[in-house]
């Protein structure tokens, strides 16, 4: 029946509208072509293609896998939101500085979808390695200091402590001597309050009532549409 064309129409419309709203499809997956090694937390990257996939994510940080092209292994690491990680290269990775022809260790991604580039937190020991070399600030984790196993899950980098790992001092060839700690003020990227499977880090939204009173109106209108349209088509059909 035509009048029930019309509700249909605007259900779907309705349902469309609100997926919108939320942020709902925006990608957070990219293929990463690697032409040589990179080191990642807590392992070393062979060249290849690789999967980078937002896992979870928390209001201030979320966990990114990295998966390589046709194997089951899985890499999972904690990251946080930033707008401080400088350029991108073609592939969205983000790198510090490192010694002329060589890519260093892995400071960001620039994922699609996401409001801001996500930082790669490092384990303390690796990350003052890194601070030395690059003479950059290195986000980092002590599980120690958490009282944590030393090798995180997922869970774990949840709750642990985020660190930011600087080079008290910047030797001539842009390398760092002596290293202070403190903890890491994350950027929040959104009113998240728990984990989310695969949920898009989007730009903050409305406060929850505002929100709801928005799709409250959205959804009135449309069941108004819907009425007008049955209204006409009894009016075609009782002429």
């Amino acid at each position: 029946m035509v009048s029930g064309r019309y509700l249909h129409s605007a259900l779907a419309l309705g349902a469309l509208l609100g997926a919108a709203g939320r942020g709902w499809g925006a990608p957070e997956t990219q293929i990463v072509r690697l032409a040589q090694k990179l080191q990642i937390p807590g392992a070393t990257l062979e060249s290849g293609e690789y999967t980078f996939s937002v896992e979870d994510r928390l209001r201030d940080r979320a966990i990114l896998r990295i998966q390589a092209r046709g194997s089951e292994r899985r890499y999972y690491l904690l990251t946080t939101p930033s707008d401080k990680l400088g350029t991108a290269t073609a592939n969205g990775l983000i790198f510090f500085r490192s010694d002329a022809g060589e890519d260093g260790a892995l400071k960001g991604w620039a994922c699609p979808g996401c409001s801001m580039p996500l930082e790669v937190a490092y384990p303390k020991p690796e990350a003052v390695k890194i601070t030395r070399k690059s003479g950059e600030p290195v986000l980092a984790v002590d599980p120690q200091y958490d009282k944590l196993p030393q090798n995180l899950s997922a869970d774990d980098m949840k709750v642990v402590t985020l660190w930011l790992l600087s080079p008290k001092r910047i030797t001539a060839d842009h390398r760092g001597e002596g290293v202070a700690a403190a903890k890491y003020a994350a950027v929040e990227s959104g009113p998240v309050e728990t984990a989310q499977a695969r949920a898009p880090m989007g730009p903050a939204h409305m406060p929850k009532t505002a929100s709801n009173t928005a799709e409250l109106a959205l959804w009135g209108l449309l069941l108004t549409a819907a009425g007008l349209g049955l209204a006409l088509d009894r009016k075609r059909t009782a002429g």
